[in-house]
């Protein structure tokens, strides 16, 4: 096979592989319009009603706050700020809420390793605080006091999974424990369900946000890293065919006469 009919084929194989992602999105598209569309507008919608009806009636959940080496401390849940990607055909819906002390507290914490530890906290967390050293009479810095109007953001997020036919809710910040997940068949939206969602986001019930990962979850989180392995070496391996192919035929034919 000549260098332009191996470059002709490569091209057609390129070809065939766009048409075949194209295929693949307009698959992925009428899924999304057949299964999550009404289901994501209507989380939309509910989410819009639920900030409009906190707001009017000034509710403010309060909630605890545990910092290390210090305890619990009261927040208040407020500011609902809601987003989405689009009203019409939503894929990714998400809530911001900030919690907000009522006032600044003030912490003496000694020795001076507890003292780290609750400024290291603060620190991953992003707290802003003031801080100043605490002496012994010995002018030795025995620990640490800090200042702070503590506020925490909390982000609930409702994403389109549409390759794998799932809703994931991810939850930021609930309890100080991070980034959590959860995850929805299509078919499991309804009423009782965003009932449940908003009862969990005003504090009110905290068993929607066990948010284990159970057997069927983790087989899935493997299937997708087994999936992006292999796609890795195919795309290593096509890599490698079009350099030792094409490339490598070509410089040969440039080393060799024309006629």
């Amino acid at each position: 096979m000549s260098v332009l009919d191996e470059l002709k084929k490569e091209a057609e194989k390129l070809q065939n592989e766009k048409e075949s992602e194209k295929e693949k999105s307009a698959r992925l598209e009428k899924l999304y319009e057949a299964k999550f569309r009404t289901k994501m507008v209507g989380v939309a919608r509910y989410l819009h009603q639920l900030v409009n009806q906190v707001k009017a009636a000034k509710l403010e959940a309060p909630v605890d706050y545990v910092v290390p080496e210090i305890g619990p401390v009261q927040l208040k849940q407020k500011a609902y700020v809601i987003s989405a990607d689009s009203m019409e055909k939503p894929r990714r819906i998400g809530l911001q809420v900030d919690c907000v002390a009522d006032k600044l507290g003030e912490w003496e914490i000694s020795p001076i390793d507890k003292a780290n530890k609750v400024a290291a906290f603060f620190d991953e967390k992003g707290v802003q605080y003031s801080e100043w050293s605490v002496r012994n009479a010995a002018r030795k810095v025995t620990g640490r006091t800090f200042q702070t109007q503590l506020k925490v953001r909390v982000w609930f997020i409702v994403e389109a999974d549409v390759k794998h036919e799932r809703l994931r809710v991810k939850v930021v910040n609930y309890d100080f424990e991070g980034e959590r997940n959860i995850f929805f068949k299509p078919g499991e939206i309804d009423k009782e369900w965003l009932n449940k969602f908003a009862k969990f986001i005003l504090r009110k019930d905290t068993e929607f946000g066990s948010l284990q990962i159970d057997d069927m979850d983790v087989s899935l989180i493997k299937t997708q890293m087994e999936e992006a392995e292999m796609e890795r070496k195919l795309e290593i391996e096509l890599a490698e065919r079009k350099k030792e192919g094409v490339l490598g035929k070509l410089i040969d034919t440039l080393n060799k006469p024309i006629f």
